[in-house]
């Protein structure tokens, strides 16, 4: 165990998609939280899937993990640790929600930062507005998709204001800084007054956000106690890895003899859309398309005759040599609330990952499209810890069962956010792991 530990408090299973070699917790029992924390790497990263959750839940789990961090921290006697609330860097999410309620547990903070900057994914902050980089120029992220979502959508994405609408405080947005190269020291020399003193940061290269990374862990080494609510670019710069172990198109080493695998696609963005429709051009590859109507209705009478009817299908290609691709029919069905919206997604998420637990135990790997599939189909799985292997492609992760798991031992799973990704990168993690050069 270092004596630095950046700890995760992950919204959905993405969070990690610039790091390896570090433990992701499917449990937030002390005891697991211990077990997570002793590992040796810098990081350690807790599933808590707030986003799947309404805002009242969202608090109430985030608490409990907090109260039951607190006792972990104090039995290891752990000096040196950063709270990162990990949300997505396209804004969705419980933005004010999740920091308030590990401000009520763990803190007061000496000041909390807003940094949903991901690099790689080419999301940037400049002059506290959040960008999407995109062929034709810098697009303001409230005019993409993404601010469109009926959980959470959003009109702003100048950052102070994005964070005091979500706080219900408009003067807020006064007095919320940005911090850029010129004033970053600002951040951690004012006096200490209150513990709502939140500040963005801009970031538009790896070298700036190193900067800040490189500050706050000092004031960190420093006995300094602050917050971050960001997206996944800046772990990797205050970890500063070596390159992962696996390089990523080795990683069908981890399929040794060569077994069919599995496709599960929740997400239905564009990008996921797209991605799928590559995936179902390719020879060998079995769609098995998952009807929205069932999930609709509240009585649920029709889901056990088609969990039966899809398993039949999913047995039927794998035993032809075929690649399943289990996927949730493309058009969005609207609800009248966003309770009933998230109980929706919830519901089919659940659906989806009791088919992964109805699988053969001699599958190869498995491939999750979106957050929230991805989470349910690993709360649904029961490994308190799984271990982050790396990146098969870029902000794509790879996590590994324990093997030990007895019905799937050691068995390669892939976290693919539904926000990234170019058009045939689905085709193209199938075809790693279906090969073991």
């Amino acid at each position: 165990m270092t004596d630095f530990k950046i700890i995760v408090l992950d919204d959905d299973p993405t969070g990690s998609q610039t790091v390896h070699s570090c433990p992701l917790l499917l449990r937030w029992d002390v005891e697991t939280l211990v077990t997570g924390l002793r590992h040796p790497s810098l990081l350690c990263f807790i599933l808590a899937n707030t986003r799947s959750l309404s805002t009242e839940a969202a608090a109430a789990r985030t608490r409990e993990i907090c109260r039951n961090l607190q006792q972990a921290i104090a039995q290891l006697r752990l000096q040196h640790w950063l709270i990162i609330s990990r949300g997505d860097s396209t804004l969705r999410g419980h933005f004010w929600t999740e920091p308030q309620a590990i401000a009520a547990e763990l803190g007061p903070f000496q000041a909390q930062f807003l940094v949903p900057a991901f690099l790689e994914g080419g999301r940037i902050t400049r002059q506290g507005w959040h960008l999407l980089r995109t062929p034709r120029g810098d697009r303001p992220l409230h005019e993409t998709e993404f601010a469109q979502d009926p959980l959470f959508g959003y009109r702003t994405s100048y950052l102070p204001t994005f964070l005091a609408t979500q706080a219900r405080d408009p003067s807020l947005s006064d007095r919320i800084p940005v911090l850029t190269a010129d004033n970053l020291e600002t951040a951690f020399t004012t006096a200490f007054t209150t513990s709502d003193r939140w500040f963005v940061v801009d970031a538009e290269t790896p070298d700036q956000l190193q900067q800040f990374a490189n500050r706050l862990k000092a004031a960190v080494l420093n006995h300094g106690h602050y917050l971050c609510r960001s997206a996944a670019s800046l772990l990797s710069a205050l970890a500063q890895l070596p390159l992962q172990p696996i390089a990523p198109q080795q990683f069908g080493q981890l399929n040794p003899q060569h077994r069919t695998g599995v496709v599960v696609v929740g997400s239905w963005t564009t990008i996921s859309t797209g991605q799928l429709e590559a995936l179902l051009e390719q020879p060998q590859v079995a769609a098995i398309a998952v009807p929205i109507e069932p999930f609709v209705e509240s009585d649920g009478r029709d889901r056990p005759p088609l969990a039966a009817d899809l398993d039949r299908q999913i047995q039927q290609a794998l035993q032809q040599g075929q690649t399943p691709v289990i996927f949730t029919e493309r058009q969005f069905h609207a609800c009248s609330s966003p309770e009933q919206q998230q109980e929706l997604s919830r519901a089919i998420a659940d659906f989806l990952a009791d088919r992964v637990c109805a699988l053969p135990a001699e599958i190869g790997y498995l491939v999750c499209k979106g957050g929230i599939t991805t989470n349910t189909i690993l709360a649904n799985l029961d490994a308190a810890i799984v271990e982050l292997r790396g990146q098969i492609r870029t902000g794509v992760n790879l996590v590994q069962l324990p093997a030990d798991y007895q019905k799937f031992p050691s068995l390669p799973i892939v976290s693919f956010p539904g926000n990234i990704g170019d058009r045939h990168d689905l085709v193209t993690i199938q075809q790693i792991l279906s090969s073991a050069s």
